[in-house]
């Protein structure tokens, strides 16, 4: 299963460097402040934190992505290269979860 996900990735990713062969001007939006993404990683670390054990895609993600923009941030680009992965890494999660849905209502169809 992991390798159709993988694939299905590398679609995307093939199919998005064709379109838009130039990607990012910047990394953050030109307003966006570094006090802001602290706000906002502490919410969303609030919100995750909430959810124990019982974690939400949303939630998972949410926090991660700020934890991105944080490395960025400090400037600490292989923190950065981490947090990105550990994106990744809930992303395929994310795809499994959706995928095992998908096999359940496709059997439930079948009855």
């Amino acid at each position: 299963m992991i390798d159709d996900l993988f694939t299905r990735i590398d679609v995307e990713y093939q199919k998005a460097k064709r379109k838009y062969p130039r990607f990012c001007e910047r990394f953050l939006t030109k307003d966006e402040t570094f006090d802001n993404i602290k706000l906002m990683l502490g919410m969303c670390r609030r919100i995750s934190d909430n959810e124990k054990p019982n974690y939400s895609v949303q939630a998972t993600l949410d926090e991660e992505v700020y934890e991105v923009y944080e490395a960025w941030c400090r400037n600490d680009l292989d923190g950065c290269l981490q947090e990105l992965a550990q994106c990744g890494a809930v992303i395929i999660r994310a795809m499994e979860f959706v995928t095992k849905q998908k096999k359940q209502q496709e059997k439930n169809k079948c009855r």
